[in-house]
């Protein structure tokens, strides 16, 4: 039986590491991952020491140099579209969906993967929600969009 193939990954927002551990157990080799809070990045240093790991708001990072890659993962701040806080999506400068899309255009990645809270999907978000689609659609990734089952 041959080897299976080393999938890489970028994984943005990473936080402690949750989906970085996700995608190690699923057989992906995250070579870059981003997060600017600094008690989370502690914890994410701590458990992936051999990842190469910015302290860094995402907006101030290139990602040139991960063109092509096969995964960009990440699940910008869910604030901005929580039923539990104020929804104020773009008007939230929590709001890092657009750096999200940034990315995938920038390194314009095989796949991608994007978490967030089921609030995004609100009729209230619907305007915001499609232009996000609109954005990957043009980048030529969207072909009948529909979100993941919620449960």
């Amino acid at each position: 039986m041959g080897q299976s193939p080393e999938y890489k990954a970028v994984d943005l927002f990473c936080g402690a590491g949750g989906l970085s551990l996700g995608l190690h157990w699923a057989g992906w080799n995250v070579e870059l991952a981003v997060e600017q809070n600094a008690a989370a990045s502690a914890t994410y240093r701590h458990n992936f020491p051999s990842t190469m790991f910015l302290e860094k708001d995402v907006r101030e990072v290139c990602f040139s140099g991960y063109k092509g890659i096969d995964l960009v993962a990440g699940g910008p701040p869910c604030q901005p579209f929580s039923v539990a806080g104020e929804q104020l999506a773009e008007n939230d400068p929590r709001d890092m969906v657009p750096a999200f899309v940034r990315v995938v255009r920038e390194t314009r990645p095989k796949s991608f993967l994007m978490e967030n809270v089921p609030g995004l999907l609100t009729t209230k978000h619907k305007t915001y929600t499609s232009s996000v689609v609109r954005m990957f659609q043009s980048l030529d990734y969207v072909d009948g969009w529909r979100p993941a089952a919620c449960r």
